[in-house]
Protein backbone atom coordinates (compact mmCIF):
# COMPACT_ATOMS: atom_id res chain seq x y z
CA UNK A 1 0.00 0.00 0.00
CA UNK A 2 1.50 3.45 -0.67
CA UNK A 3 0.92 6.27 1.39
CA UNK A 4 -0.73 8.71 -0.80
CA UNK A 5 -3.75 5.70 -0.50
CA UNK A 6 -3.67 5.48 3.12
CA UNK A 7 -4.14 9.31 3.43
CA UNK A 8 -6.65 9.44 0.54
CA UNK A 9 -8.57 6.61 2.81
CA UNK A 10 -8.47 8.84 5.43
CA UNK A 11 -10.04 11.87 4.01
CA UNK A 12 -6.86 13.67 3.19
CA UNK A 13 -6.81 15.68 0.01
CA UNK A 14 -3.55 15.40 -2.35
CA UNK A 15 -3.39 19.16 -2.33
CA UNK A 16 -2.64 18.99 1.30
CA UNK A 17 0.96 18.27 1.34
CA UNK A 18 1.89 21.44 -0.39
CA UNK A 19 1.17 23.13 2.67
CA UNK A 20 3.24 23.66 6.15
CA UNK A 21 2.34 20.87 8.54
CA UNK A 22 2.64 23.61 11.06
CA UNK A 23 -0.57 25.13 9.13
CA UNK A 24 -2.66 21.59 9.16
CA UNK A 25 -5.07 20.84 11.91
CA UNK A 26 -4.13 18.23 14.41
CA UNK A 27 -6.55 15.68 12.66
CA UNK A 28 -4.35 15.97 9.22
CA UNK A 29 -1.36 15.67 11.28
CA UNK A 30 -2.32 12.85 12.77
CA UNK A 31 -3.47 10.95 9.76
CA UNK A 32 0.22 11.62 8.52
CA UNK A 33 1.92 10.68 11.15
CA UNK A 34 -0.30 7.62 11.75
CA UNK A 35 0.23 6.82 7.99
CA UNK A 36 3.70 7.27 8.08
CA UNK A 37 4.08 4.55 11.03
CA UNK A 38 2.16 1.77 8.99
CA UNK A 39 4.45 1.86 6.25
CA UNK A 40 7.89 2.21 7.75
CA UNK A 41 9.39 -1.11 8.09
CA UNK A 42 9.64 -1.45 11.77
CA UNK A 43 9.65 -4.45 14.77
CA UNK A 44 7.60 -2.70 17.05
CA UNK A 45 5.22 0.27 16.46
CA UNK A 46 3.89 2.14 19.72
CA UNK A 47 1.38 4.14 19.44
CA UNK A 48 -0.13 6.20 22.32
CA UNK A 49 -3.51 6.89 21.74
CA UNK A 50 -3.93 7.00 17.89
CA UNK A 51 -7.18 7.58 17.79
CA UNK A 52 -7.19 11.18 19.14
CA UNK A 53 -8.68 13.90 16.55
CA UNK A 54 -9.56 11.53 13.89
CA UNK A 55 -13.03 11.29 12.93
CA UNK A 56 -15.02 8.17 12.51
CA UNK A 57 -13.98 7.41 9.08
CA UNK A 58 -10.28 7.58 9.53
CA UNK A 59 -10.72 5.39 13.22
CA UNK A 60 -12.80 2.60 11.06
CA UNK A 61 -10.30 2.58 8.24
CA UNK A 62 -7.23 2.51 10.81
CA UNK A 63 -8.83 -0.56 12.27
CA UNK A 64 -9.38 -2.36 9.39
CA UNK A 65 -5.62 -1.56 8.58
CA UNK A 66 -4.64 -2.89 11.88
CA UNK A 67 -6.87 -5.76 11.49
CA UNK A 68 -5.50 -6.57 8.14
CA UNK A 69 -2.08 -6.58 8.32
CA UNK A 70 -1.58 -6.98 12.03
CA UNK A 71 1.55 -5.34 12.73
CA UNK A 72 3.17 -6.18 16.11
CA UNK A 73 2.40 -3.00 18.16
CA UNK A 74 1.90 -1.42 21.38
CA UNK A 75 -1.22 1.02 21.72
CA UNK A 76 -2.52 3.17 24.17
CA UNK A 77 -6.28 3.83 23.46
CA UNK A 78 -9.86 4.49 25.70
CA UNK A 79 -11.72 3.30 22.83
CA UNK A 80 -13.01 -0.06 24.05
CA UNK A 81 -14.17 -0.74 20.49
CA UNK A 82 -10.64 -0.11 18.85
CA UNK A 83 -9.38 -1.82 21.35
CA UNK A 84 -11.43 -5.33 21.52
CA UNK A 85 -11.40 -5.49 17.41
CA UNK A 86 -7.36 -4.48 17.14
CA UNK A 87 -5.94 -6.65 20.45
CA UNK A 88 -4.23 -10.02 20.91
CA UNK A 89 -3.50 -9.22 24.47
CA UNK A 90 -4.62 -6.64 26.95
CA UNK A 91 -2.10 -5.38 29.45
CA UNK A 92 -3.91 -2.90 31.86
CA UNK A 93 -2.34 -1.15 34.65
Amino acid sequence: MKFSQITGSMGIERNIFAFDIKDLSDGERKKIDLARTLLEPSNLIIWDEPLNYLDVPSREMLERMVVKYEPTMIFVEHDRYFIEQCKTKTIEL
